[in-house]
């Protein structure tokens, strides 16, 4: 997977070499001779300020990244070298971001040498959405609440012209995101109104009886409140009277609500199983409608399961309810195998276990219990075919990542504009329109971010054998939002305890989260600001007694 979009053509190394060949300092590429990490407040002033002009200003060449470049001399731009240690670097510039701008910006460094044994390197600033970014204190080069741009090699406060682009930015990304979600809910709304319409018709096929169904008396149990079960005599036609009410009554008792939601998760992974969903389906350009049509069949089939969760999850008790959710998810965790089958098809059949245990832990989140993402964390995949081998319900966070070209599909601009996470985008917009419209929950976006945050994690401690990406952090679409960072920072400070419950090793947990986010974050042409620094956000505020 290449880190930069460039590399599927070229190297970055070339890349870097050619900017210095050329010598030109433009608006998203400076060179600098040195830099001292110890050096005074104002080399460290200018620095943040350079990276900030660089960040705020835009530029059609590659894709508005930007470059700070080191070890180039001044005038003949020639590579002179320059001793910097890139681990130091990054915490340092690290350090001046989060003291000096806001928005946070984004970069990578990087470090190259030459035949000679040159050392050089480059600071390699993302494209952002979050513009401006602006100076949240005081320096010798610059004011609280100033915007600097670059321009050539000038750099100076920001001009109107240059709020208009900010401006447009932050639009242009919001309407994306509105039209995505408009685009989601409007099939979802053509769908549903097909099903309906679909009900009506055989309701009316079965009202041409021409005679009367005889009527016979059974007693069945209803409830009427949470806790309380009581008999009534109810008519129901005779036609329904068959074996499985006769064995169910010879039967010892079990909660009504379990047997109808194990009856409802079976028939829906009879549905997943079938033919429904053509097995050798692959989205492209050329079929796309048929990405919309595959997931709405799949979430109207699971509709019903998925709000029934939700209720019992976030609203049910716990005492009585975690075993039935346990058990249902447990018949849902199906291992799909169709003799070497990779096609979007057989992935997408992993959708409906996905969405549930996003579902499972924002409840964790909602109700400050662990017991929910224990059943992610704790169930497996039944695979008949292959028993010798164990696979991990978490597995389902990369599979369904396989499919991602049928989620890229559903983007209103496709196939010109795709997702950086097509499932994660997807989870979201649906899963708001279930966090949505309850007073109970105050903020739906924070608690989705915070439950798909923790969800990523539980790969890391999965007990798996599959070698599906085992021991690391899955993805989501919180690594894509720079809203997310905040959210998640605060989640972290303030849910020590939660975390140490879930994850015996937090500390372990949370080394191996460090590693892995900013490879998924950086990846391809993926621009990501979501990813919360874990160890300085989390370890730094907390005693060394509580978090071991």
């Amino acid at each position: 997977m290449n880190k930069y979009y460039w590399e599927q053509t070229v190297t970055t190394e070339d890349l870097l070499l050619g900017l210095v060949k050329d010598g030109d300092e433009k608006d998203k590429v400076d060179f600098k001779l040195t830099y001292d990490i110890s050096g005074g407040k104002k080399e460290k002033s200018e620095l943040v300020r350079d990276i900030t002009s660089i960040a705020n200003s835009y530029s059609l060449e590659h894709e508005n990244h930007g470059f700070l470049i080191f070890g180039i001399h001044p005038t003949t731009k020639e590579i002179e070298g320059v001793a910097l240690d890139k681990e130091s670097l990054v915490t340092h510039i690290d350090k001046l971001i989060e003291t000096h701008v806001s928005p946070r910006i984004f970069f990578k460094v990087e470090t190259f040498e030459t035949p000679e044994s040159k050392q050089w390197c480059a600071i390699i600033i993302k494209p952002s959405v979050a513009v401006p970014h602006v100076f949240i204190s005081d320096s010798s080069e610059f004011n609280k609440g100033e915007v600097w741009v670059r321009k050539g090699t000038f750099k100076g406060l920001a001009s109107s012209d240059d709020y208009a682009r900010f401006f447009s930015v932050r639009t242009e990304s919001l309407k994306q995101e509105m039209e995505a979600r408009m685009y989601i809910h409007e099939n979802m709304v053509k769908g549903k109104i097909a099903e309906i319409e679909k009900k009506m018709i055989d309701l009316g096929s079965k009202s041409t009886r021409t005679e009367p169904a005889k009527k016979v008396s059974k007693t069945k149990k209803v409830a009427n409140e949470p806790d309380e079960i009581k008999e009534i005599e109810i008519e129901i036609e005779s036609d329904d009277v068959g074996l499985d009410i006769l064995v169910k009554k010879s039967l010892p008792k079990q909660s009504p609500l379990k047997s109808k939601l194990i009856e409802e998760v079976n028939s829906c992974v009879e549905f997943l199983k079938s033919e429904s969903i053509p097995w050798g389906l692959h989205i492209s350009e050329s079929n796309k409608d048929q990405a919309s049509e595959t997931v709405q069949k799949i979430q109207f089939k699971f509709e019903q399961y998925y709000k029934t969760i939700f209720e019992l999850a976030f609203f049910g008790n716990q005492d009585d309810h975690i075993e039935i959710i346990s058990d249902s998810v447990k018949k849902l965790a199906v291992h799909f195998d169709k003799g070497g089958v990779t096609y979007d098809a057989l992935y997408i059949r992993y959708l409906p276990i996905v969405t549930t245990l996003h579902i499972l832990s924002i409840a964790t989140v909602f109700r400050r219990s662990e017991k929910y993402i224990n059943i992610a964390i704790d169930t497996d995949l039944s695979n008949k075919e292959r028993r010798s081998e164990k696979h991990s319900v978490t597995d389902t966070l990369f599979y369904i990542r396989r499919a991602s070209n049928l989620f890229d599909a559903l983007h209103p601009n496709y196939p010109k504009t795709r997702w950086h996470d097509g499932p994660g985008s997807y989870q979201k917009e649906f899963l708001m329109s279930l966090l949505t419209g309850y007073t109970e929950i105050d903020d739906p976006v924070a608690l989705f971010y915070q439950g798909e945050f923790l969800l990523s994690l539980t790969p890391i401690i999965a007990d798996s054998e599959s070698g599906i990406r085992q021991g690391h952090v899955s993805s989501g679409s919180y690594m894509d939002s720079y809203e997310a960072r905040a959210i998640l920072e605060d989640f972290l400070k303030s849910n020590v305890d939660l975390l140490k419950k879930i994850f015996s090793d937090l500390k372990a947990v949370m080394k191996q989260y460090d590693e892995d986010a900013p490879k998924i974050s950086n990846r391809g042409m993926r621009f990501s600001d979501g990813v919360p620094r874990v160890t300085q956000t989390l370890f730094p505020s907390i005693e060394d007694k509580k978090v071991k």
